[in-house]
């Protein structure tokens, strides 16, 4: 992998609203939960990962203060108690060392509203509430999401962003980071109840995906700076 020292261009905007922060971070990959598996899922695919602020850069640390947001598509069945695992270290979510992990808390909907926030066609739900496909169940308080939808959570610790590693693992000079998504099939037995994030969690390669996406600039953004130092920007990523 190669290190980034810097991010080249940068635009200042306000930051989006993020949701309630219900994550942890550490020894929390793929692997952590579940050895071995190979996360070759399709139901839910990691679409994107959009960088939406940055509160320090790479520079000579090597690494970034980032707000992420994580957008998941859902194909033609809807899936449960969602989590997602991004990789802080560079590496692998699915098998590296230090990861970030979450999942769709709390509000929950039956009837949530959709956007169209993503530039697609495909409704979704920016930072809740989420979809809640099993209201059934009144213990189950994991978010879910429903057929050809998407959700997009921004990815923060509970004070801080995310402090991630800038490294180029293809050497086209720009950040990419590994992200894994996991969901559940069923609504009965032992998938029905997920009432927290140590529930929401990869269990089986089927019911999990990886992408390994790149963070790029957006066209034209200018640099910003003030008293020498870059506020807060807000970047678009394109996939490779």
């Amino acid at each position: 992998m190669r290190r980034i020292a810097s991010l080249l261009l940068f635009a200042t905007v306000a930051p989006a609203p993020a949701a309630a922060q219900s994550g942890e971070q550490g020894a929390v990959c793929v692997h952590d939960f579940a050895p071995g598996i190979s996360c070759d899922g399709t139901d839910v695919l990691v679409e994107d990962v959009v960088l939406s602020s940055v509160t320090q850069l790479c520079g000579v640390s090597g690494q970034a203060q980032v707000v992420l947001d994580v957008v998941l598509s859902a194909g033609a069945a809807s899936r449960y108690d969602i989590g997602t695992i991004v990789a802080l270290d560079g590496n692998s979510a699915l098998s590296g060392g230090q990861c970030y992990h979450d999942y769709l808390a709390a509000p929950l909907s039956n009837s949530p509203t959709y956007g169209d926030d993503y530039p697609d066609s495909i409704p979704d739900i920016r930072n809740g509430p989420w979809y809640n496909g099993e209201p059934f169940d009144t213990n189950d308080f994991c978010g879910d999401i429903s057929a050809n939808t998407q959700t997009i959570q921004s990815l923060r610790t509970a004070s801080l962003p995310l402090t991630i590693d800038c490294d180029d693992t293809n050497h086209d000079g720009t950040v990419d980071v590994s992200v894994c998504a996991s969901w559940r099939v069923g609504t009965t037995g032992g998938q029905a109840t997920c009432n927290s994030l140590s529930e929401a969690v990869p269990s089986t390669s089927p019911r999990c995906s990886c992408n390994r996406v790149e963070i790029l600039p957006e066209p034209g953004a200018a640099l910003a700076l003030v008293s020498g130092a870059v506020l807060l920007a807000a970047l678009r990523r394109r996939s490779a």
